[in-house]
């Protein structure tokens, strides 16, 4: 990807991102990144750029997790590998039926929502840590 289309994508994102206000006044307190993985060292950089933008975005002490594929997987009970279809959304689709949410969820939602599942516990586990020591 061209240094101009790195800085067009990083401009939607920027657009379509809520604003710092809207994530405050949604009581939003902890938020979520996968960590980009690239084949390719310009995918990576991309991704990065990407991840720097959503990043520069949020608010100043609203606390961020990032979460490789592979942990959010594994935080999730999920094999570190295996097509998305086969493996993440089935898996995703059994943990929602045990909260009743609703199904038909694109897989890119399922993959979002195991990860936010995937901080909770993360932090929780931290703070727990933190409380004891």
């Amino acid at each position: 990807m061209t240094r101009g289309r790195s800085t067009a994508a990083i401009r939607v994102v920027r657009a379509r991102f809520p604003r710092r206000r809207a994530l405050e006044d949604a009581g939003v307190w902890l938020v979520a990144i996968e960590d980009p993985i690239g084949e390719h060292p310009h995918t990576a950089k991309w991704l990065g750029e990407i991840t720097g933008a959503v990043k520069a975005i949020l608010p100043p002490g609203l606390e961020t997790v990032s979460l490789t594929p592979q942990a959010w997987r594994k935080a999730n009970g999920i094999p570190p590998t295996g097509e998305k279809a086969k493996v993440v959304t089935p898996h995703a689709r059994r943990l929602l039926e045990l909260v009743q949410a609703t199904d038909g969820w694109p897989p890119d939602a399922y993959d979002a929502w195991l990860i936010a599942r995937a901080a909770r516990h993360q932090h929780a586990h931290q703070t727990r840590e933190e409380t004891a020591a």
